[in-house]
């Protein structure tokens, strides 16, 4: 999923529309010129990681998937399956909030976060971060180890 996200980052690559796996629905087609939600980049503040992202559309929300049915916006907008760790790189669930463009990563139990991930698994069933065209947030860390 990675390679095929940079490949679409590249212009003149002539990718029209590419297949995923079946990360979050089974028949997702990403096109140019749509929205993709990607990580961009992170910052540390006051015990919270910053998430930014590129091409978030209309904004960001948490969102519930059904089969083939549209997204729909989750009314509590509680965001899940980040988890964040500190030096120590042991890794805890975290809380995940969207302000703005951002997501606003936190635990109580790190208060001097490194790093984040987000539906970083074989099977990240429960990842929820979606634009406002339902469009999901691709799996991805901010760590490389």
């Amino acid at each position: 999923c990675g390679v095929v996200l940079a490949v679409l980052a590249l212009s003149g690559t002539g990718m029209g529309a590419v297949r995923l796996p079946a990360l979050f629905s089974d028949h997702l087609v990403l096109q140019r010129g749509k929205p993709l939600v990607v990580y961009k980049g992170m910052t540390v503040k006051d015990g919270a990681v910053r998430i930014a992202f590129d091409s978030v559309g209309g904004g960001l929300m948490a969102g519930t998937k059904k089969g083939r049915e549209p997204v729909v916006r989750n009314p509590d907008g509680r965001l899940e399956r980040f988890a964040i760790a500190g030096e120590d790189r042991k890794w805890y669930w975290a809380d995940a909030v969207i302000e703005g463009d951002v997501v606003v990563v936190s635990s109580q139990q790190v208060l001097a976060p490194v790093a984040v991930r987000y539906a970083h698994s074989a099977n990240p069933l429960g990842a929820n971060l979606y634009n406002a065209e339902g469009l999901p947030a691709s799996p991805f860390r901010t760590d490389s180890w």
